[in-house]
């Protein structure tokens, strides 16, 4: 059971508005298409329509939809945030949905119930041999008669309507190291990593992501918070035992409950460890999906490593424990790591794809050159697809990554990103990538949607959840960014490693005494005097000190003591847009150093009116990428070929 509706409401759905609500299909209709919304949204806005004007309680929603299970109420916030996005609606200026500060919400827009054509229920359809039979019509509509539909007291209750995909979900837990050797926890966390990815490549299995299910793991939390944490219906727990060339694993299935509902213990030689994680992932698959077939657990067949020394594989796992810590010196042990690999197996796949992104985030943590980290992380992906043609399609999303990061080939990683997330649909770190690079060609709400999809797969990501925090940032949802960028810092992602757009959250909200502290303080982190910072704060709060503001701005270019990058976002809030057209240009040249997704804020609303904005998005590269993908909601091309945007 998940949601009540009113009497008056179709079963089909109803309209709200202008919209055409369908919850079976988890969608909304508009005069400009149609929209997806998550199956939870859908439920949220089906309980407000079911009571039209009256103020319904968060509290009460949540234990309806949620059932108890949010810890917080920024599901909630979430929730309505993005059915308003959807529904073009508004906070400030409702027209669906309205905010009763410290209560709850109302739906304030007309509702009325569908009237679909229902077709005969007793149609029929002769066949060949004169036979008769029910038309696919008439079946449909039984089907949907049958949707349980049961009225208590002038109420219908919606009685599984919504595919219930979250009972097939589940998260693979780090295996403990019984052992006396430590080494062998790294094969612990690799061995339920390997199990995580095959299960992962099942169709209708939701599996929680690496990052997520390892940090609940650490927190010394029972198994029902646990899951709670991760939004999952299981949790599949083990350990393992190396007894010199034999392996033992105790894998354990718990229910969100933290009930276990089935355990079993597997013993062979270490050099069997590849048949033993396909046969722990079948098995769980048939306890947690007993409903599918052979063939969809066949799927699994296929994942096994691409090595089968088990030396070789025993180092790529110890690299990919190592490359999951994003600092200097485990990515350094990780290329070491994953390079002895590969000279074990020259034919290792995953060694060469784990040894390319190792070199790839290098230059993010260190003083190496990116330049020439990412060429070397080219030419080992090119060494290792002659050695193994599957390596290409393995490290199509860090191809796709590098190629707009440090070279601004937008339409090749567009083309690139797709692939790799036809391989790899639920891969967060993939995800996040793209929505940075989705918030960089301009398609902010696209890019909002890619950060809520790797959230949910990872939501205890301190990386994730501050790329959703930008996202929600240049869509003008400062609540949400700011409550976002709260739950990274408490992850151990502080706001000072997204500075800029911190920055412009904090002007946003008129806290310029923080704001002013934290750009004196980037200032004097790169050695550089910050005297003009207040000088520019202070034409901020009165427009009376511009030109003294600017005249600071412009001693300190001329000693060095300002960065283009800032400099850019400075002539934007001084008004200075041809000063600021002129460092993006500048910029650009740098390409790493510039942001793109900064030129769709609301505050370069002014630059992208003007004329010379064009010359800004051909330096980039952008209208080309437009031209071939389709323009975003911000630029067109005009009939005369002139670049417009507002």
């Amino acid at each position: 059971m998940a949601v009540i509706v009113n009497n008056d409401l179709n079963k089909e759905g109803f309209y709200l508005g202008e919209w055409e609500v369908r919850p079976l299909h988890l969608d909304v209709v508009g005069p400009d298409g149609e929209e997806h919304l998550e199956k939870r949204w859908m439920e949220v806005l089906v309980m407000l329509a079911s009571r039209p004007g009256e103020v319904i309680e968060r509290s009460e929603i949540l234990d309806v939809v949620w059932q108890g299970r949010a810890m917080s109420d920024e599901p909630l916030n979430r929730c309505i945030a993005q059915l308003r996005r959807v529904l073009g609606d508004s906070a400030q200026n409702p027209k669906y949905i309205g905010t009763v500060h410290g209560v709850g919400y109302q739906l304030i827009g007309s509702v009325r119930a569908l009237q679909p054509e229902v077709p005969d229920p007793v149609a029929t359809e002769k066949k060949p041999d004169g036979s008769t039979t029910r038309s696919p019509q008439s079946l449909r509509a039984l089907g949907l008669a049958a949707a349980a539909l049961v009225a208590v007291g002038g109420l219908i209750i919606w009685m599984g309507g919504f595919p219930e995909l979250d009972d097939a979900s589940i998260a693979v837990l780090p295996f403990e190291n019984l052992g006396d050797n430590p080494t062998q926890d790294d094969l612990g966390r690799g061995l339920a990593e390997e199990i995580r990815q095959r299960l992962a490549s099942v169709d209708g299995l939701a599996v929680a992501g690496r990052t997520s299910s390892r940090a609940a793991a650490g927190s010394d939390k029972d198994a029902a918070t646990i899951a709670d944490q991760l939004d999952v219906r299981h949790l599949l727990e083990g350990s393992i035992r190396v007894d010199g060339q034999n392996i033992r694993i105790a894998a354990s299935l718990l229910q969100d409950n933290g009930h276990e509902v089935w355990s079993k213990t597997y013993e062979m030689p270490l050099t069997d460890v590849f048949e033993m994680q396909d046969r722990i992932a079948n098995d769980i698959v048939g306890q947690v999906a007993p409903e599918m077939d052979a063939g969809g657990q066949s799927m699994l067949i296929g994942t096994a490593e691409s090595t089968q020394n088990p030396q070789a594989y025993l180092l790529r796992v110890r690299g990919q424990e190592q490359l999951a810590s994003r600092s200097e010196g485990p990515l350094r042990r990780a290329i070491t790591l994953f390079e002895k690999a590969i000279e074990l197996d020259g034919r290792y796949a995953d060694a060469y794809v784990g040894l390319a992104t190792a070199h790839a985030l290098l230059p993010f943590y260190s003083d190496e050159s990116m330049a020439e980290s990412f060429d070397r992380a080219r030419s080992i992906i090119a060494r290792g697809a002659r050695a193994d043609g599957t390596v290409d399609t393995k490290a199509a999303g860090l191809v796709a990554f590098m190629l707009f990061h440090s070279e601004w080939r937008w339409i090749e990683s567009e083309n690139a990103f797709r692939v790799a997330l036809q391989n790899q649909p639920d891969d967060a770190e993939l995800l996040n990538w793209y929505s940075l690079f989705q918030a960089s060609v301009g398609r902010r709400e696209a890019s909002l949607e890619t950060a809520i999809r790797a959230r949910d797969l990872e939501p205890l990501s301190p990386v994730v959840n501050q790329r959703l925090a930008v996202a929600y940032l240049w869509v003008n949802e400062n609540e949400l960014a700011q409550a976002q960028f709260a739950i990274a810092a408490e992850q151990g992602m502080p706001v000072t490693t997204q500075p800029e757009a911190y920055l412009v959250l904090l002007l946003r909200q008129d806290k310029l005494e923080i704001a002013r502290l934290l750009m004196a303080g980037q200032q004097k982190l790169q050695g550089m005097d910050a005297d003009w910072v207040d000088a520019l704060f202070m034409a901020m709060q009165d427009s009376s000190h511009q030109p003294a503001a600017v005249e600071a701005v412009e001693q300190a270019v001329a000693s060095g003591n300002i960065s283009d990058l800032h400099l850019f976002g400075v002539w934007i809030y001084l008004d200075e847009t041809e000063r600021a057209i002129d460092t993006a240009l500048r910029l650009t040249e740098y390409r790493i150093l510039f942001i793109p997704e900064f030129l769709f804020a609301v505050e370069t609303a002014g630059l992208r009116r003007h004329p010379r904005f064009a010359e800004v998005v051909r330096a980039i590269g952008l209208d080309r990428y437009w031209d071939y993908f389709g323009w975003p909601e911000l630029c067109r091309r005009a009939e005369d070929g002139a670049i417009v945007c507002t």
